[in-house]
């Protein structure tokens, strides 16, 4: 009894997973393929009885680096591309083990996965776009910073750098109050970005910096809050 209520339990947290749980035995055959799997790889569990392990992976490249990987260590992380019934591919993050029976011997292997196309998409295009903002910022002529809300950099583009005369490397030791001349003691900086919440616009304003040399600055421009 103890033992048929531990397969059902073992069960019931197999069917249920939102991770595909696949297992295969020594000759590829498949012996588990959860409802996350069959919904994943739109296969039922009669059709897939019938594929073998190399038939889900959409290159023997994929197949081969799995079953390499297993045999030299006994299981294996990492992201390959698979194959729908339809043949539509994706990529799967999943980790894979190796299956031993009593006498502790290899009967076969079991992976657990996702699908996480859409997840890797999102991400390249995001680098994509920080990387185009990065560019624009870079290749700016205007004066562009970005600081915390103590007041320390967190950015400042090439103009920046070049216009007020300081190293990459020293912004990371420089306050805005460091650089705000005294010809802006009309200038707080809390009050600034206080205006910045509760102002719908935000006006250009005219404040004096002080560059390394010495030199004032007079800068035109405006400000964001970034939340």
């Amino acid at each position: 009894r103890k033992l048929l209520e531990a397969e059902s339990f073992s069960r019931n947290i197999i069917d249920s997973s939102l991770d595909f749980i696949i297992a295969f035995d020594n000759d590829g055959n498949v012996q588990e393929f959860n409802m996350a799997a069959q919904e994943l790889f739109s296969y039922n569990f009669k059709d897939v009885l019938k594929k073998k392990d190399r038939d889900f992976f959409h290159t023997k490249k994929s197949f081969e680096k799995l079953k390499r990987e297993l045999n030299r260590k006994s299981s294996f992380q990492n992201e390959l591309t698979f194959i729908k019934s339809d043949g539509t591919k994706f990529l799967g993050l999943f980790s894979a083990s190796e299956i031993v029976d009593d006498k502790l011997k290899k009967s076969g292997y079991m992976m657990v996965g996702r699908d996480v196309t859409h997840i890797r998409k999102a991400e390249n295009r995001l680098k994509e776009s920080e990387k185009l903002y990065r560019d624009l910022f870079e290749n700016s002529s205007d004066l562009i910073q970005s600081i915390d809300v103590k007041g320390n950099f967190n950015y400042v583009n090439k103009a920046w750098l070049q216009t007020l005369g300081y190293k990459e490397s020293e912004i990371k030791n420089l306050n805005i109050r460091d650089i705000i001349s005294s010809e802006s003691n009309y200038f707080d900086v809390e009050d600034y970005v206080d205006s910045l919440f509760n102002e719908k616009q935000n006006p250009i304003r005219v404040i004096v910096y002080k560059a390394k040399d010495g030199n004032e600055l007079i800068l035109e421009g405006n400000a964001s809050i970034n939340y």
